[in-house]
């Protein structure tokens, strides 16, 4: 549950669940994931292994949680909606840490191959590598598309200065010529 909603699961509820985190984590599809591929499926027994591991639960807490349904109503419903939004939010945090290691990975190699190669990557131009981890999950996630997506505001500001003092118009010549430097960029990384 998302904070300030509710109370949330209870203490002991907590550590119970916390002891699957890491047989959980196996059957999703961050723990299997690289970074430089499309971000692969869950397990497809996934849901069924939530469900067998919430009618454990239920049995390992019955007395409590009867005692506690009979005096709260739409309480056993509740608490099986934590149960399962215990182990979304799980997994959205993890997937939500892979991205920024991920981009922070390119990020650094992209600086030491722009510091090695003289070119500079600009304090003034905010990288725009934080792209939301759920758009990056269909979308093949490759280090030249992250490398891509940090330079591009520096290299579309150098060639709109290149295309003012030739005189290129925008609309014809603007795309082409900064997916071209940022190909040649890419490929003087990859030759090094």
């Amino acid at each position: 549950m998302p904070p300030g909603k509710d109370p949330g699961l209870s203490e002991d509820f907590q550590q119970w669940l916390e002891k699957l985190k890491p047989q959980y984590l196996k059957k999703t599809s961050i723990s299997n994931a690289v970074s430089e591929q499309a971000v692969p499926e869950d397990d497809a027994d996934l849901l069924p292994w939530v469900n067998a591991r919430c009618r454990e639960f239920e049995k390992e807490f019955e007395t409590r949680i009867e005692a506690e349904a009979t005096t709260t109503e739409g309480y056993l419903k509740k608490l099986r909606q934590q149960f399962h939004a215990y182990f979304r939010n799980y997994k959205a945090k993890v997937t939500k840490q892979f991205y920024a290691i991920t981009a922070k990975m390119i990020r650094q190699v992209a600086n030491a191959h722009a510091t090695a190669s003289g070119l500079s990557s600009s304090p003034s131009v905010a990288p725009s590598v934080s792209i939301p981890f759920f758009l990056l999950e269909a979308a093949k996630v490759t280090p030249r598309a992250l490398f891509d997506a940090h330079f591009r505001p520096e290299v579309s500001n150098h060639v709109s200065a290149q295309r003012k003092e030739e005189a290129i118009s925008h609309w014809q010549h603007h795309a082409g010529m900064v997916t071209h430097e940022l190909k040649s960029r890419w490929d003087t990384l990859t030759a090094s």
